[in-house]
């Protein structure tokens, strides 16, 4: 079946990042001292710390899946972009539906929470995309990965592979790997977005496109 390159979308998503790399590093070292600072807390108090993970969690995933998208449609996404309450909900529901999913395939021996982590792959990105629900948006993923899923595997391990490497240098080589897997995965999604055929109509409920 026709499916994407796994080497053409590390390299479309390195082109990408290198177009504005200071910028991407600052969003994710940001990212980053946020849930530091989560964790730091959390050893005071942790009941507060379930409360914050619940509530950035999915602000956290917006902010990089919006970041994603409008990178690699040529466009620098600004800082106030970043945060989205527009898609707090469908985004939570996303976020926790779909680790309670593949959490439950796990537990029923392993491999059927790996096809459900794979087929459910692209609902985060789905939700700011396609403007749907978490629901709707984690069926439009499991629709769009059939036939997809190996090649998906592969590139998720690949993926972890450059972010060793950016954990090998320094650390900060995280800074320049994160944002070029988010970019990539992206660049997968659409890739097998236009490959999977006709599109899930919009969400009625769901606000206008803004990346």
């Amino acid at each position: 079946m026709n499916t994407f390159s796994i080497s053409e979308v590390i390299s479309s998503a390195w082109t990408d990042v290198k177009k504005n790399l200071l910028t991407y590093a600052a969003i994710v070292l940001v990212l980053y001292i946020i849930s530091l600072v989560i964790g730091a807390v959390a050893g005071v108090v942790p009941f507060f710390l379930l409360i914050v993970q619940v509530l950035m969690t999915p602000l956290i995933a917006t902010a990089y899946a919006k970041m994603a998208l409008a990178g690699i449609s040529g466009k620098v996404i600004r800082w106030e972009e970043l945060v989205d309450f527009k898609f707090f909900v469908p985004m939570l529901i996303a976020v926790y539906l779909t680790a309670l999913l593949v959490f439950l395939g796990f537990v029923l021996l392993i491999v059927p929470g790996v096809i459900l982590a794979l087929g459910l792959v692209f609902t985060q990105l789905i939700v700011i995309d396609k403007n749907l629900d978490g629901i709707a948006a984690m069926k439009e993923s499991w629709r769009i990965t059939k036939g997809h899923k190996v090649q998906i595997l592969l590139l998720l391990l690949a993926l972890i592979l450059v972010n060793l490497l950016g954990l090998v240098a320094f650390v900060v080589g995280l800074l320049v790997s994160i944002p070029v897997s988010q970019f990539a995965m992206a660049h997968a999604y659409r890739k097998i977005s236009m490959l999977s055929g006709a599109p899930m109509p919009q969400s009625l409920n769901a606000p206008s496109p803004r990346i």
